[in-house]
């Protein structure tokens, strides 16, 4: 990219090369022909706005050179090194993270944040797509997350699966954590896991969000937090919409988890989703609250549809089936049901605000143990 090549010396190559196959490897080893990087890092003119990265093999290396053998790590330290917005683009298929993160005394990964070990780290404004979330997958075989979004990137994620990863350390964000601007399109992030279920830690089984973060057609689905937010744990802002956020948990031995689905200290606005199927819950001391939602900041939440979550376990009783509050929430044209909790069901409000508009909190009154008692109780047993 770099290498004295005139103006007129880059237009030749690019006439020579645009059309060449060349070799690569599919995610059995096996020999390829696949395309040329499009608009590879030599054709690239001094006003392109950044670079078009192609990935071409399925397997996980490190050299740094993103060209007919490009990983996708490869191709996304490139894209951290060079200005301007670039794009990655990904074919269907699934893309294994394999080169594991150095580890501390205690077993745990090390943060490293240069891209070549562990998690995928993203340090510039990127544009990551794959060719669906049913066909593209990204896969980490670590102890570690899938991905990090480093301050000042504003990053898009488009059409792809996030799994695998995890930890069984106090690590935060399971499938990625995000402290940039990030927006997700139609990703499914998947079955992972993390924190210890004996000292209750790990936040963020799906994501963890300290930046800005917004999500569109997404899933988050089957993850786990053995301390909260078992499928989002957001600290920063929050969007999302027509997002299905289903069968993740949170909560340990004695960690009290909160926030099955959802954990909020900031601000977090919902349109048109459904928070559904989330557990929140104790094996010790301290009670589940929140099965769907644990709001402990600013919660608005439009059109959308919180049901079948519950709070379980503990010595105490536990609180909120379907949302826990101890902030300001609203909402609007929404529909709170089928919860399950011992006090407040479908919403526990204790020292929080409520604003409730034309909506719908179902009240379905069974014994206390196990009910699914859905009155908004405010800070009274």
């Amino acid at each position: 990219m770099k290498h004295g090549i005139g103006l007129s010396g880059i237009i030749l190559v690019a006439l020579l090369f645009s059309n060449i196959p060349l070799k690569g490897q599919d995610q059995t080893g096996s020999q390829q022909y696949l395309p040329w990087v499009a608009n590879a890092p030599l054709v690239q003119s001094a006003q392109a706005a950044g670079l078009n990265l192609k990935v071409t093999k399925f397997t996980d290396s490190a050299d740094g050179v993103c060209d007919a053998d490009c990983s996708l790590r490869e191709a996304i330290t490139v894209a951290n090194q060079t200005p301007g917005a670039d794009t990655i683009t990904l074919s269907p298929g699934i893309y294994q993270l394999t080169i594991p993160p150095e580890l501390d005394n205690y077993g745990a990964p090390l943060e490293d944040e240069n891209n070549a070990i562990g998690d995928l780290d993203i340090a510039d404004d990127l544009t990551l797509v794959g060719a669906g979330a049913e066909t593209t997958t990204i896969e980490s075989a670590m102890p570690q997350r899938v991905f990090k979004v480093l301050a000042g990137a504003k990053t898009q994620f488009r059409h792809f699966t996030i799994t695998g990863g995890g930890t069984t350390s106090d690590e935060e964000g399971g499938g990625l954590f995000n402290a940039g601007d990030l927006t997700l399109q139609n990703v499914h992030i998947v079955g992972i896991q993390i924190g210890n279920s004996d000292a209750a830690t790990g936040n963020g089984g799906g994501i963890y969000n300290v930046g800005t973060l917004a999500l569109t057609d997404t899933k988050v689905v089957n993850n786990s937090a053995y301390n909260s937010g078992g499928g989002i744990f957001n600290t920063g802002h929050l969007t999302m919409k027509n997002v299905q956020v289903t069968g993740n948990s949170s909560g340990g031995y004695d960690g009290g988890g909160r926030g099955g689905g959802i954990y909020n200290t900031s601000n977090l606005t919902i349109y048109t989703s459904q928070i559904t199927r989330n557990a929140a819950s104790s094996f010790g001391a301290a009670a589940g609250s929140g099965g769907g939602i644990a709001n402990n900041g600013i919660l608005k939440l439009y059109d959308s549809l919180i049901q079948d979550n519950y709070a379980s376990g503990g010595e105490s009783r536990t609180q909120g089936g379907g949302i826990s509050n101890e902030g300001d929430a609203l909402l609007s044209g929404s529909t709170v049901a089928s919860n399950t909790a011992e006090l407040g069901g479908g919403i526990a409000s204790s020292g929080g605000k409520v604003n409730v508009v034309n909506s719908t909190i179902s009240i379905d009154i069974l014994p206390r143990i196990n009910s699914r008692d859905s009155r908004v109780k405010h800070g009274k047993p």
